[in-house]
């Protein structure tokens, strides 16, 4: 049946070439400790929107290192990163003559097709869906009528089916603005979520299931037969992105649970002011959220109600997000997050994507400054599709093949 779609699908051509990928090692200290004087990157151009090895001082050993590192694929900090990498020359496939805009958002990995599915930028909708084959390295985009205006942006795969986070239209029918699932076989669209008591959901960004913790005495959503759904949701026209969903409910993170048939705000503004990027740990313990506040937006000082951060809460028996922790404060802010099996955050930041132990320390970064082919957007989202990440970097796709097997088909899936 999905061979007829693909009569209906755009197939894209892509340029793809094979290489290795090249790296530098920095000392942990240079995130830290930097020989004086030294100027940072927000100083020399006004914004924090730059990549920390653009760092200048006036030690020439320090600023060779540096130099390098902005030409490399990836630099570390830490043994650890090249545990991931499998070497310091781990194969790397670029896939270019992207749209501009077309690799941005989502990075959904579809294990049993062996595909991803992505989403284009957001700052010109509407946007579009597109998917690469990870045997072909083919990138074809679907025509999904359902989806074709109301901006699907952050994705989830979950037992079978791809979740689209929608953002919205403006100017269309209320209602538009929610959770979508699609059967990535078929393409059939079933609407989850539309509203909430009769308002209109904010735009929505992000989202990620719970299975219930089967462990031996486990404490976190530990309800039997109940998964739950999280998602946040924040006002797009604060960035100045205009074009999506009109400004109804604050923003939040919430919880769906089909199971109890209840949507409930579950993360305030006063606790996250734009929450962002949002996972979960692969035993169900905790739920990780990016705060989006921007510090060129909201200022970086105590006069701001939102930091640029990564956050965990402990989820209690109830799937209730509890406890809340900060992971770490970035350098500009993090949008796409993904937890692989050993408990690594990766996230999309200005800098790249950066990967951080369970306890927030950078093990090491996929330089950004190497690899977007072109400066209209940020990296905002990837995917981890079992030994290999998949970079969104907007107008082409580099693939990287791992050392590990970070993410298992058998955390998306109910048994």
């Amino acid at each position: 049946m999905k061979a007829s779609y693909f009569t209906m699908a755009t197939m894209l051509c892509a340029q793809v070439r094979g290489r290795t990928a090249n790296g530098v090692f920095l000392p942990a200290e240079l995130a830290y400790s930097l020989p004086q004087p030294f100027q940072g990157p927000e100083a020399q151009n006004g914004n924090f929107s730059t990549n920390f090895v653009n760092t200048q001082t006036q030690n020439t050993s320090v600023n060779r290192l540096l130099r390098d590192a902005r030409a490399a694929t990836y630099y570390a900090f830490d043994e650890e990163f090249y545990a991931i990498l499998g070497g310091q020359h781990p194969p790397l496939s670029e896939i270019g003559s992207q749209d501009p805009g077309s690799a941005f958002e989502a990075g959904v990995w579809v294990p049993e097709l062996n595909e991803v599915w992505f989403t284009s930028i957001g700052s010109s909708p509407p946007t579009y869906i597109s998917i690469l084959d990870l045997e072909t390295h083919s990138v074809r985009r679907p025509e999904i009528p359902e989806l074709r205006d109301v901006n699907p942006n952050g994705g989830y795969y979950f037992n079978g089916l791809v979740y689209f986070a929608i953002a919205g239209n403006e100017s269309a029918l209320a209602g538009a603005t929610g959770i979508v699932s699609v059967d990535p076989k078929t393409y059939k669209v079933t609407s989850i979520i539309n509203s909430f008591f009769g308002l209109v959901m904010v735009s929505v960004d992000d989202l990620a299931w719970v299975k219930p913790n089967a462990s031996a005495g486990a404490t976190s959503c530990a309800v039997p037969g109940e998964y739950n759904l999280f998602f946040s949701s924040f006002d797009f026209g604060s960035e100045g992105v205009l074009g999506f969903a009109p400004t109804v409910l604050p923003n939040a993170v919430w919880r769906f649970s089909p199971q109890t048939k209840s949507l409930q705000g579950v993360i305030s503004r006063a606790d996250i002011l734009k929450p962002n990027g949002l996972r979960t740990d692969p035993t169900g313990s905790y739920l990780y959220v990016t705060d989006a506040a921007f510090p060129f937006n909201v200022g970086g000082g105590a006069n701001s109600s939102g930091s640029g951060a990564i956050y965990r809460y402990d989820l209690d028996r109830f799937c209730t997000p509890v406890n809340k922790q900060m992971v770490a404060i970035v350098r500009s802010y993090a949008d796409g997050m993904h937890i692989d099996d050993y408990g690594r955050i990766w996230t999309a930041e200005y800098d790249g994507v950066i990967v951080r132990d369970p306890r927030g320390k950078v093990l090491g970064v996929f330089n950004a400054e190497a690899l977007l082919g072109v400066e209209i957007a940020p990296i905002a989202n990837f995917a981890l599709a079992g030994d290999k990440l998949v970079i969104l970097a907007v107008d082409r796709i580099y693939i990287i093949e791992l050392g590990q097997n970070v993410t298992t088909p058998e955390r998306f899936s109910i048994p």
